[in-house]
């Protein structure tokens, strides 16, 4: 069966926004920065295009489904402030937009994600609800309603609770300093004395 297009270009543009925040090395690289501008012209122009809808339709058609939300939370709480600094803004004028727009790709894809019948138990299993849940109060201000979006798509789902306190604090961690799989490893409250110290 022939792969939708919709869904071609979905998972491309899922790519560059994962390989663009997973480290500075990828966007400062000589074949990266030769076709920056294209790669983020590609990536307006999905989220311009297309809706999350469409693209949970193609992905029906091809009957694909997602097995975990771990990698696109990830994305969404990834502090692009904070990896922005005047050298590569510099060097790469566009790397700003190309952070937001990364997060706002994994907005979209969470989004889609939680249409699925089976996010309810994914989300649980993975302990990434309360997480979801505090998102547009952590997410930059221009995606902030996309995430409320997102929240209201997964409670059709999932049964809404308010997250707890250490879930709360955790978030916001994960929104400023620290990434998200640091904050929700067993050792965390361990180490999170020494951590905050070295920040």
């Amino acid at each position: 069966q022939a792969v939708d297009i919709t869904v071609i270009k979905y998972f491309t543009t899922l790519f560059f926004s994962l390989i663009s925040t997973a480290s500075t090395d990828c966007i400062t690289s000589e074949g990266f920065g030769h076709f920056f501008a294209d790669i983020l012209s590609f990536m307006h122009k999905f989220l311009h295009d297309y809706t999350y809808k469409q693209v949970r339709d193609a992905e029906l058609e091809t009957t694909y489904f997602w097995s975990t939300f771990k990698p696109f939370v990830k994305l969404v709480y990834f502090n692009y402030e904070k990896h922005v600094n005047g050298y590569l803004v510099k060097e790469k004028p566009l790397v700003q937009d190309l952070y937001l727009t990364s997060v706002k790709a994994g907005i979209f894809s969470l989004q889609n994600m939680c249409l699925s019948d089976e996010s309810q138990d994914i989300l649980e299993k993975e302990e990434l609800t309360d997480f979801m849940i505090c998102l547009p109060w952590y997410a930059p201000d221009d995606l902030k309603d996309d995430a409320r979006l997102m929240v209201e798509i997964m409670s059709e789902k999932v049964k809404p609770h308010p997250p707890t306190l250490m879930n709360i604090v955790k978030a916001r961690l994960a929104s400023w300093c620290m990434p998200l799989e640091e904050v929700m490893s067993p050792s965390f409250v361990d180490k999170i004395h020494e951590r905050l110290y070295e920040l």
